[in-house]
């Protein structure tokens, strides 16, 4: 039996050398410090803007509050009985964490990080649901967002989840 040189015609070497490189290129490339460090970087913006959206709904929360403890009559020297307190959360806090849920779902999260931000907004959203479905959970402590608070903590957020 003889051994007969193997030829590879260009476009086969080529072919060849186009799947190699994309391949190797690939697997450097999910593991270069340069990607961890646009990871990292990306998970940083994105935690900036979702706080940005936290901090304004506070703002905006905050003077509804302020204009609807004036409808109920509320001073600092008078301070609002527990169903005053439940109206108030239902009526102006629930409705603006819901509004910053559904902001921060329209976020694209960074690469890799989809799953741990939609468990965040899925325990806002039971948050909502459970002080909804009994207010007087939404004044006690630890209270129905816990998870939420727990969860953003974890992930980095300052303002969102505390």
């Amino acid at each position: 039996m003889t051994c007969r040189p193997v030829r590879f015609s260009r476009a086969k070497l080529l072919v060849v050398g186009v799947v190699a490189f994309s391949l190797f290129a690939g697997c450097s490339q999910s593991h270069s410090p340069a990607t961890a460090r646009n990871s990292v970087e990306a998970k940083a913006a994105f935690v900036r803007r979702a706080d940005k959206i936290c901090k304004r709904g506070e703002q905006e929360t905050e003077a509804e509050v302020k204009a609807a403890a004036a409808k109920y009559g509320l001073t600092r020297g008078k301070g609002p009985t527990s169903a005053q307190r439940e109206a108030l959360l239902v009526e102006v806090v629930v409705p603006s964490i819901k509004k910053q849920a559904a902001e921060l779902a329209e976020l694209p999260p960074p690469p890799g990080e989809g799953e741990t931000v939609k468990a965040v907004i899925l325990s806002i959203e039971e948050g909502v649901e459970k002080t909804e479905d009994e207010p007087a959970l939404g004044l006690r402590q630890p209270g129905p967002f816990a998870r939420t608070h727990k969860l953003a903590k974890a992930y980095g957020f300052k303002v969102c989840g505390r």
